[in-house]
């Protein structure tokens, strides 16, 4: 679980990074960052030793990421080489101007 939070944090971070390039409609569409996500990514996920992480960890994985519901949302489907699976849908809500996110993993 701790593996897919880190990996749904990485996510995160990189849909809040701006548009590169593109036109201003690609710039004024909040959609577009998550069409950067589609297709098929090898993860590598490192947890780091803590409180509550008692060893480093590395753990690799692949991830395939399309558009569903008429492309207003993303959907991920994770699994990680220890067996570890993960699916996830994000989405733009545009009455509160963020994106929300939700994960189900084993």
């Amino acid at each position: 679980m701790r593996k897919m939070s880190c990996l749904i944090c990485i996510t995160l971070m990189f849909l809040g990074a701006g548009v590169a390039g593109g036109d201003d409609s690609d710039r004024n569409n909040p959609l577009e960052p998550l069409n950067r996500r589609v297709g098929t990514w090898l993860n590598k996920v490192v947890e780091k030793k803590a409180a509550w992480n008692p060893a480093e960890r590395t753990g690799m994985g692949e991830e395939t990421i399309k558009w569903v519901l008429d492309k207003s949302f993303i959907e991920g489907d994770v699994v990680m080489t220890d067996g570890l699976k993960g699916h996830w849908l994000i989405h733009y809500d545009e009455e509160s101007k963020a994106y929300g996110s939700w994960f189900f993993g084993n």
